[in-house]
């Protein structure tokens, strides 16, 4: 819950009231899949490592539009490296897109603050 405060905090202090709201999973599904309750961000942890689909998948999930996209992702941008990525030619590039990729996402989060240009996080862990 510490990493929760800070981020609620980092709002608070530009003026944005926010709601930050744990849930356990079933709750989550109904509320966010489900339900279609939430108005705003809504995220969920599936394992310690986060998601588990291999890059290129996980890049459809996060594409404006998607019925995947739980996390309500618009971002032309980031729209643009999925197909990039598939054209591609070799292994070479498509790690080349990939990193700039996450490196896009972590410079357009919340945690941006925690991360210096040059590195990148990571969409998947698994």
């Amino acid at each position: 819950m510490v990493l929760l405060d800070i981020v609620k905090q980092y709002f608070a202090d530009i003026g944005i009231d926010m709601e930050i709201r744990p849930m356990d999973s079933t709750d989550w599904i109904k509320y966010v899949l489900i339900e279609h309750k939430h108005d705003q961000l809504a995220q969920r942890t599936v394992s310690p490592y986060g998601h588990r689909f291999e890059p290129l998948r996980q890049l459809g999930r996060l594409r404006t539009g998607s019925s995947s996209n739980y996390l309500m992702v618009n971002d032309a941008v980031l729209d643009a490296f999925q197909p990039q990525a598939i054209a591609a030619n070799g292994e070479d590039a498509v790690k080349k897109i990939l990193r700039a990729a996450n490196e896009h996402i972590a410079g357009n989060t919340l945690l941006s603050p925690c991360f210096r240009r040059g590195h990148s996080a990571s969409i998947n862990r698994g």
